[in-house]
């Protein structure tokens, strides 16, 4: 090998050592790939990482790449595939941190919680931390009782567990953490089973930690018919809290709390946060609860359970369960209702309709106190559709239905644009050390609720390394004075009132024309040592300079 590469090989190496940070720096490429990371080196074992580059990117990772100590960063749309053969953990996690991020976990990829926590959606962030086959989230050190995974901190999280046979075992699982006054997070947890029913998740705590301020849902759906017996979703192994209520607000947009029910994979279930899958009445799981088949039960419920709806519904319709034997008829006995039923219906409007009838339409004379044309905006619904079978052997017990659930909310959210993103340079407008930069953004609304009728208008900074001046702020154009580079970004947001929209813009301002290249994901070419876009005999003076050095500090060169 040639004195000059070994050279060259030899600062490599030097970098590789010393560098504390790595940025992603591709739209697609493998994670074990040096040029897919700035400077031409992948992350070492001493590593920070942020997975940033632009809201396409996609990192794959699919070797073996070990503990990091440190940090892991994924935000602004980026998208992290950890594939058959990958493994890794970091000592913390911070997926979506202030922006978008996604993960997807495929064959027996692995994800090591490395002696501190594993974030899902955050600060305001939206992530979705997808599981497939047979991967795993798992401990470094099973020992461990703070290694935890939290969905949802004071952001937007879900955890989504595709099939049967995923492993997720943190010594703890949270659930909607408020840790900043003003936040709202939103939690959810979705199981996609199959036909072996869900894969547990086995802990040795679950909080809800957000309680109040934050909304925590289960969402549960199935690729095949279910096995007619219960379905643990979370083992706590070691006692759970949650808060005084319920983990979950929700269970697929009705109610969540024990007791709810629910039809799934043809069986109807009910919730359980009490259940003991292991007999010990110290640990609390949560579980679905067989009851029994829901094949003699009405089904499919137009409005879909949990729907929300913007204009007043003109009938309710369902699909109808199979006689028994095959030919016999079907009536049913719909009732409607603006709060949950008791046993017998007595709080709700019911009709009885003629048989095998599956619409009912949706009016004073069905309904004669809740069916008045048009439904009162702003409120929650339930229904009923009990079935009767007249087939040999069917209790009237089996078709009763569950409740479904939907809400009138004729307000849409104003919808904002805040227009393309920008890049510039201090002084290319020809002033000194700063850069005026135009927000011009759009919106539109319903001009609902009225009042108003109409909207105010916000313009926030997000981000960016020094506060600009926004002005004026409350109009679609403003603009903003920046006097220190960086990258920025601007936030309008539309309010009707009732409800808010909000579009956010990025603007990346250079200390020159150079340097806005650079922040806008253009590399500097590796042998331009001074960074100043051009490579020339100044860059060569640099390295000349250097060629000599010695380092050898104990006997000299």
């Amino acid at each position: 090998m040639k004195k000059t590469s070994l050279i060259l090989l030899f600062f490599l190496l030097l970098a590789g050592v010393l560098i504390a940070d790595f940025e992603w720096n591709v739209e697609s490429g493998t994670w074990n790939e040096p040029s897919n990371w700035k400077g031409g080196v992948k992350p070492n074992g001493t590593a920070n990482i942020n997975l940033r580059y632009s809201p396409a990117s996609v990192c794959i990772l699919n070797t073996d790449e070990g503990l990091f100590p440190n940090r892991l960063m994924i935000q602004n749309g980026q998208t992290w595939n950890i594939e058959n053969g990958g493994r890794a953990g970091f000592t913390w996690a911070r997926i979506g941190y202030g922006a978008n991020a996604a993960v997807n976990m495929t064959g027996n990829a692995v994800y090591v919680l490395n002696n501190d926590d594993l974030y899902i959606g955050e600060l305001n962030g939206n992530a979705v931390w997808t599981m497939y086959d047979t991967s795993s989230i798992v401990l470094a050190d099973p020992s461990r009782n703070d290694d935890n995974v939290y969905v949802g901190k004071d952001g937007m999280g879900t955890l989504r567990i595709v099939g049967s046979k995923v492993t997720i075992a943190p010594a703890r699982i949270d659930f909607g953490w408020i840790r900043t006054t003003d936040a709202k997070p939103v939690s959810t947890l979705e199981y996609i089973m199959d036909a072996d029913g869900a894969s547990t998740i086995v802990t040795q705590r679950i909080n809800r930690l957000g309680d109040p301020g934050s909304t925590n849902h289960l969402v549960l759906s199935t690729t095949a018919p279910l096995p007619e017996k219960d379905i643990v979703l979370i083992m706590a192994t070691g006692g759970y809290s949650t808060g005084g209520k319920g983990v979950f607000d929700t269970m697929n947009g009705g109610p969540a709390g024990e007791g709810a029910q629910i039809v799934l994979g043809g069986n109807l279930y009910a919730l359980s946060y009490k259940y003991d899958a292991n007999h010990d009445s110290q640990n609390n799981d949560i579980a679905l609860v067989f009851i029994r088949s829901a094949k003699h039960m009405a089904s499919s419920p137009i409005p879909p359970h949990g729907a929300v709806l913007t204009s007043s519904p003109v009938e309710l319709s369902w699909t109808l369960p199979d006689p028994n034997d095959g030919v016999s008829s079907i009536t049913c006995y719909v009732c409607l209702g603006m709060e949950l039923p008791d046993p017998n219906r007595t709080n709700m409007d019911c009709v009885m309709l003629p048989p095998n009838v599956s619409t009912v339409a949706v009016d004073s004379a069905n309904f004669h106190r809740y069916g008045i044309q048009p439904l009162p905006d702003s409120n929650d619904f339930y229904w009923i559709v009990d079935c009767f079978d007249s087939s040999p052997a069917v209790s009237p017990e089996e078709g009763k239905g569950i409740v479904w659930k939907f809400t009138t909310d004729y307000n849409n959210a104003p919808s904002v644009d805040a227009g393309p993103d920008q890049v510039a340079w201090l002084g290319k407008s020809g002033t000194s050390g700063q850069e005026v930069i135009t927000l011009a953004g759009t919106y539109s609304d319903d001009e609902k609720p009225n009042p108003p009728g109409t909207c105010t208008l916000q313009w926030t900074q997000v981000s960016g390394p020094a506060d600009a001046a926004i002005v004026p702020d409350n109009d679609k154009t403003a603009a903003v004075t920046i006097t220190t580079a960086g990258v920025y970004q601007f936030m309008l947001t539309a309010d009707d009132g009732e409800k808010q929209g909000s579009d956010t813009v990025q603007v990346i301002v250079g200390s020159d024309s150079c340097h806005a290249s650079y922040l806008n994901g253009t590399n500097y070419n590796s042998k331009d040592f001074n960074l100043d876009c051009t490579v020339d005999l100044i860059d060569f003076a640099d390295f000349a300079a250097d060629w000599l050095a010695c380092t050898n500090t104990f006997e000299g060169c």
